[in-house]
């Protein structure tokens, strides 16, 4: 039984029968996992969403995840048949992810293809523990570059990013290989 006495408030975006989308802040975690076992995605979806003692109660599916620091759109079904087709769709590649990221640097050329294989990384410096990798699994990200600055810590840019491919820290991995950290 979860503790749901603690959860912060779940910005619901769409809901109609079959769906919900909710906004995810950065920072908060989708799932109960490691040392961040309270007050995630799922438990606020819970908390808004469950109710033993009522004919509505309804458990709620996430049909897909981000990670931690990204915030952004989060799409969940509320019955099994829609959860099944939604997650399907995603394996298929029918549903388009859209990402915008700020990056170190500008991009050139300002649009292109990243098609770096991933893999797991045993030397990584950073926490993430996925690289760039030859022979890895194939890897694709389109970006196009959607405006430049010149920040507090140098010239940033503002990238949209799909993922053509679905790896863990796909994004974030890619732009890092091509020399423009997030």
């Amino acid at each position: 039984e979860m503790d749901l006495s603690n959860v912060g408030p779940l910005d619901v975006v769409y809901e109609d029968d079959h769906v919900l989308i909710v906004d995810k802040p950065a920072g908060l975690v989708v799932h109960p996992s490691g040392r961040h076992l309270t007050d995630t995605l799922i438990q606020r979806m819970h908390k808004h969403f469950r109710s033993k003692d009522d004919e509505r109660d309804v458990p709620v599916k996430l049909c897909h995840r981000l990670d931690r620091e990204t915030s952004g759109l989060v799409l969940a079904a509320k019955d099994a048949v829609t959860h099944a087709a939604l997650v399907k769709a995603f394996e298929d590649r029918e549903i388009d992810k859209r990402y915008l990221a700020v990056v170190h640097g500008n991009p050139d050329p300002v649009s292109g293809v990243i098609d770096f294989d991933l893999g797991p990384s045993h030397v990584s410096e950073v926490r993430l523990k996925i690289a760039v990798i030859a022979g890895g699994w194939p890897s694709v990200t389109e970006y196009e570059v959607q405006g430049t600055s010149n920040g507090r810590h140098g010239p940033l840019a503002l990238v949209a990013c799909t993922p053509r491919t679905g790896r863990q820290h796909q994004i974030r991995v890619h732009l890092a290989g091509l020399g423009h950290a997030l």
